[in-house]
């Protein structure tokens, strides 16, 4: 990977413009990833592209979401996240949302350890926690490749597929994300 934070070799992180909504939008129709947030009634064009807007995305804190586009064509593959950072814990959440049309060729991975690096080693966080869904087994298999530990199940907190699911928490602290993916100090 180069040393510009928001770039690797096969995806690079950008801000989101406003003519990304068509792939936001693609994204939240997936049967796959509607069931991860519980199934919505369809949503007009303008709900994705309020999401796209300047005032949406110009956050100043340390929740945003960036764009995920093809190092080689710039194409938009997806978003990846921060969410409930507490700077004064050193804690923070992530998820990542791909095209279904480009998932399972790596960059899910790549956009995370980008995403991981930026927050534990420009912003000084000490750990990033996770939930995923016991049925999510791409999202648990990413979590295992970047390193994530499983720290334990919530019960029964997610409704989805006509039933009741436990949620699995998972968790990566600086040091041993540094490890795994072997960044100089």
């Amino acid at each position: 990977m180069t040393m510009y934070p928001w770039t690797g070799t096969r995806v690079r992180l950008r801000a989101l413009e406003p003519n990304d909504w068509p792939v936001l939008r693609r994204i939240a129709e997936d049967a796959d990833y509607a069931e991860q947030g519980g199934v919505v009634p369809p949503r007009p064009a303008a709900a994705f592209q309020r999401r796209t807007s300047p005032e949406f995305t110009a956050r100043e804190d340390d929740e945003f979401t960036l764009a995920i586009v093809g190092a080689e064509d710039e194409a938009i593959l997806g978003t990846v996240s921060t969410r409930l950072a507490q700077p004064w814990n050193g804690t923070f959440g992530a998820s990542i949302a791909l095209d279904p049309e480009r998932r399972g060729r790596g960059h899910a991975t790549e956009a995370a350890v980008l995403l991981l690096r930026y927050m534990f080693r420009e912003r000084r966080y000490q750990k990033c926690n996770v939930e995923v869904l016991p049925f999510n087994r791409p999202s648990l298999r990413l979590c295992e490749r970047l390193g994530f530990v499983e720290e334990g199940r919530r019960r029964r907190s997610h409704f989805g597929r006509g039933r009741q699911h436990d949620v699995v928490l998972l968790g990566i602290t600086a040091e041993e994300y540094l490890e795994q993916w072997q960044v100089a100090e």
